[in-house]
């Protein structure tokens, strides 16, 4: 009974985030994908997921899969949005609960050189440098939970000093740079005045461009 109570909750959420797609063709592929995150599968990228979906037709599943994820023209904001307006309920329910900003980077670890971002860079996790790319993402957490509202990746200026790189891999990413840290304080203006209200006394470990971009923006 649990089970099924869980199945219907998730099928609910994901039902109200298809109309964020902005296509009806995408829906079946989402719904595929984020089913499949949730099962244990040693390895969840669109290959291993494309197998688990539809043994059978494997190269046609994975073609389809890929188009969703790399291709089709659905906006990750809207998505993230769409997230944020579900959960965040449940995030912060009581009256006195006090929510912060956590903005962080990550380091994804790639072997080449050619996904977008990929660079020899600082790698937070193993606190050195490595051939990575870096997403800094936006949170509101409480003490008991946390929740990423913005997340953007980040160019290094062996990519953005390349124009013929970017055009080459993916252009529209091309215009996000800039130190990391003030890259998400933007995010974190952009979603204050949005709506999604957190404390001015941030929990993080602010660098100076940090604070100055924050207190510019009034947060």
């Amino acid at each position: 009974m649990v089970n099924d109570a869980l199945h219907d909750r998730f099928e609910k959420y994901l039902g109200e985030l298809a109309p964020r797609l902005g296509h009806a063709d995408r829906v079946q592929g989402l719904q595929d994908y984020c089913r499949v995150l949730t099962l244990t599968l040693e390895r969840k990228s669109i290959e291993p997921i494309a197998a688990s979906i539809d043994p059978f037709n494997v190269q046609a599943c994975h073609q389809s899969l890929h188009h969703l994820v790399a291709r089709s023209g659905w906006s990750d904001r809207e998505m993230l949005n769409g997230v944020a307006q579900q959960v965040l309920p449940y995030l912060l329910p009581p009256p006195d609960t006090t929510p912060f900003w956590i903005i962080v980077d990550t380091g994804i670890r790639k072997k080449g050189r050619y996904s977008v971002g990929v660079s020899r860079q600082y790698f937070g996790e193993i606190g050195k440098q490595d051939n990575c790319q870096v997403a800094v993402s936006l949170s509101v957490a409480t003490e008991q939970a946390s929740l990423p509202v913005a997340w953007r990746l980040y160019l290094p200026t062996s990519w953005t000093d390349d124009p013929a790189r970017c055009r080459a891999r993916m252009d529209p990413l091309c215009h996000q740079t800039g130190d990391r840290p003030p890259a998400g304080a933007r995010d974190t203006g952009g979603r204050y005045h949005a709506g999604y209200r957190a404390s001015s006394r941030c929990g993080l470990r602010q660098s100076d461009a940090l604070a100055r971009t924050a207190c510019g923006m009034g947060l």
